[in-house]
């Protein structure tokens, strides 16, 4: 089996350009959550305690570290696997038997921890990489794997709910994916609480859907609480807090109100720079929102500098020919 690290994080990056959809990589589901039978197949659970350090193999795209460990899994058992550090933000990544990547999180438990909720495709030896959010991260984790619970089962179903959403999003199909989004809510709300990070996840996909509608106060809204709820679990500086910031300005500079996105956009590059770098491709698409900003008030001088570091980042991170890179202006 040959492991690309070199892919892995790109997926999840390319879900937050923007105002898209966040969320999960995890069939279909009513409108009111319901109760998921326990499975007949289950799993011992088990314990792996490592760590982190500078004699781990290193990501090439951001320096952090990772290490992997492998599991015997079973078609159609549905199964938790919980990652739980203490020394810095977690990075989980499931690789199928075919050493695809099936499932990704860095959160999903609260706090610094990652959770993944799966019901297992095939019957074979899949491999799990634990790996930091960031770069250069050190310490000792705890993983383990077991059969999912009622709750963990329902909270599948919501994810596989928001993966249904994302698609109809990226097709423009709004009014059917509402109905979706909503229940995966319900579902994390009763399941995970009001104030999880995966509630706030599915606050920010319906914001995006109502936004999308040209529901405008019903998006402010829920964008309102997702950035609060995250602000709350994860910190003022983390890269998903940043991600709410940049849908709210986005909303605010859709409606022409300039005063108020401004303030976030620059609140949301200083998150992005601190969190994920100068050169991280986050960063390159909040210099090119908030050099839009700039440009809209007529504020050409400060706008040209932005669109320039913007287009040199995205160029050395996608390529000269990328869509996105031929999306900033001067590109």
């Amino acid at each position: 089996m040959v492991i690309k690290p070199s892919t892995w994080k790109g997926i999840l990056a390319l879900t937050s350009i923007c105002t898209v959809l966040l969320g999960g990589v995890d069939p279909v589901g009513s409108r009111i959550p319901v109760l998921v039978a326990q499975q007949a197949t289950s799993r011992m659970p088990q314990t792996i305690t490592g760590q982190l350090d500078q004699n781990s193999t290193v990501l090439e795209d951001n320096s952090s570290y990772y290490a992997t460990h492998t599991f015997e899994g079973t078609a159609g058992e549905t199964t938790a696997i919980e990652l739980s550090i203490d020394d810095f933000d977690a990075y989980l990544i499931l690789l199928d038997p075919d050493g695809e990547m099936i499932a990704q999180a860095n959160d999903g438990v609260g706090g610094t921890n990652a959770r993944i909720t799966l019901t297992l495709p095939t019957t074979g030896t899949y491999t799990l990489l634990v790996n930091s959010y960031g770069a250069g991260e050190t310490g000792h984790y705890r993983l383990e794997t077991r059969s999912a619970s009622a709750t963990e089962q329902a909270l599948e179903q919501a994810d596989q709910l928001n993966q249904q959403v994302i698609e109809l999003y990226q097709v423009g199909r709004y009014g059917e994916a509402v109905p979706l989004a909503e229940a995966a809510l319900a579902i994390r709300e009763q399941a995970s609480g009001t104030n999880h990070p995966d509630t706030a996840t599915s606050l920010n996909n319906l914001a995006l859907l109502y936004f999308s509608q040209s529901r405008y106060g019903e998006a402010e809204l829920l964008y309102q609480r997702a950035l609060a709820i995250r602000e709350q679990a994860l910190g003022t500086n983390h890269p998903d807090t940043a991600n709410s910031i940049n849908n709210l300005a986005a909303l605010y500079e859709s409606q022409g109100h300039y005063g108020a996105a401004i303030p976030l956009a620059e609140a949301a590059l200083a998150i992005r720079e601190q969190a994920l770098g100068p050169d991280h491709p986050l960063t390159a698409t909040s210099l090119n929102n908030l050099a839009v900003l700039y440009e809209a008030q007529g504020r050409y001088e400060e706008a040209e500098p932005l669109y320039q570091r913007a287009l040199a980042i995205t160029e050395q991170a996608l390529g000269p020919d990328h869509s996105t890179t031929l999306r900033v202006p001067g590109g």
